[in-house]
């Protein structure tokens, strides 16, 4: 079900935001144990719209942009160093990617989108 009202949709957003990325960091934990991906507290004074990061124990971050309206995730890296000094690219194992933010549905379960974002985004 897509959310029509606006309250709908912020009690959808704060539903994600807590809850699902929460369950997306501990998936991705248990898929990668050595990164130890975890999922950042947001600023105490981050707005409604503040989208979800999470950050590895190396350095690498991701943050997921979501759109309440369509119940869709996009996955956006944000470059820093690897625990070797070189650049940390997004899909750095896909040379020849043309989307190097992938773009997923929100409604599938945390486990699945961990899945997804791993396979489709983080590099080996």
């Amino acid at each position: 079900m897509i959310p029509t009202s606006s309250t709908d949709r912020a009690a959808w957003r704060q539903t994600f935001s807590t809850a699902t990325a929460s369950a997306i960091a501990g998936a991705l934990a248990t898929l990668e144990p050595e990164a130890g991906w975890s999922l950042e507290a947001p600023d105490a004074d981050a707005d409604r719209y503040h989208n979800p990061a999470v950050s590895s124990a190396c350095g690498e971050r991701f943050w997921l942009a979501v759109d309440e309206y369509k119940h869709r995730l996009t996955v956006h890296g944000t470059y820093g160093t690897m625990p070797d000094g070189r650049m940390w690219m997004p899909r750095d194992r896909v040379r020849d990617a043309v989307d190097p933010s992938p773009t997923m549905s929100a409604n599938k379960p945390a486990d699945q989108i961990a899945r997804d974002i791993a396979r489709r985004f983080l590099p080996d």
